[in-house]
């Protein structure tokens, strides 16, 4: 499978990033005189939605400087951090740097800019709050699936069979969201998506391992599939197959290499011990 160009969304793009810039200025340059939970909100909203579509794009300077805004907004937030001259002097930085890398991108230069300085000061700011525990990311590619994406895929096999693709990328991928976009994108071309695991939230954010499930219906065979998602940059191996409900005997994918000759025993996708509080377990496309 071909690289997805992205080229046809950058005019989407760029209309977007106005908009998000605009409202970072507007709300940044009362935040110091006015620091309100309203305010952080709009302007913490404001960074991770140039952040999401910057890394959908690869504009990968761009996403880092959102980033890391990102992470200095929500201790702001949170409380663990106050609102000084210096942290919003930070702030209207990062726009005056965003600016320019999305005029650059505007005129067909990419964003190759140097942003260095500026990302580290973000974190030296961020630094300066006690540090937080962090939660352990949730991930991908056990049988044990959330509760209530089992009864989910359980209830969507009653209107047809669903397969279940198992990716994992590359232990150096820098994009891991870039790559499950390109593998979703390609189902929703050749099929229809019914969920993923982990959820979309959680891919966006890569707050996942190096591994990514997805579940779909499409009339193409399992093994043309599985030579899609390999053919996508950075995916170091796909695996296809059908997926049924745990009362069923179902071959599901897995990375675990059996021994020539040697029949893998079949086994019933094994009981969740139940899902995270709060937790999505499907993109919400059906």
């Amino acid at each position: 499978m071909a690289e997805l160009d992205m080229s046809q969304y950058l005019d989407l793009f760029l209309q977007e990033a106005d908009e998000q810039l605009e409202i970072l200025e507007q709300e940044t340059l009362k935040l110091e005189k006015d620091p309100t939970q309203e305010r952080l909100q709009k302007i913490f909203r404001a960074a991770h939605t140039l952040k999401g579509s910057s890394r959908a794009m690869g504009f990968l300077t761009f996403a880092e400087v959102t980033h890391e805004m990102e992470n200095l907004l929500d201790l702001l937030r949170g409380g663990q951090l106050q609102v000084t001259t210096e942290i919003a002097d930070a702030l209207l930085a990062c726009l005056d740097t965003l600016s320019a890398i999305k005029a650059q991108i505007a005129e067909g230069r990419g964003d190759a800019y140097e942003a260095g300085e500026l990302v580290e000061n973000l974190k030296r700011l961020a630094r300066g709050s006690a540090p937080l525990a962090e939660a352990a990311p949730q991930t991908a590619g056990s049988d044990d699936l959330p509760a209530e994406l089992v009864q989910k895929l359980t209830e969507k096999t009653k209107q047809g069979p669903i397969l279940r693709a198992r990716i994992r990328l590359a232990p150096d991928c820098l994009m891991k969201f870039v790559r499950a976009f390109m593998a979703i994108n390609a189902v929703n071309e050749g099929g229809t998506l019914v969920a993923t695991h982990p959820d979309g939230e959680t891919l966006e954010e890569e707050k996942f391992g190096d591994t990514f499930e997805l579940f779909f219906r499409s009339e193409r065979p399992a093994e043309d599939w599985q030579k899609t998602f390999q053919g996508i940059g950075e995916v170091a191996e796909a695996e296809v197959g059908p997926w049924r409900p745990r009362t069923e005997e179902a071959v599901q994918p897995s990375f675990a290499q059996q021994p020539a000759g040697e029949r893998p025993e079949t086994k019933p996708v094994a009981k969740p011990a139940g899902a995270a509080a709060g937790r999505k377990a499907d993109t919400g496309q059906t």
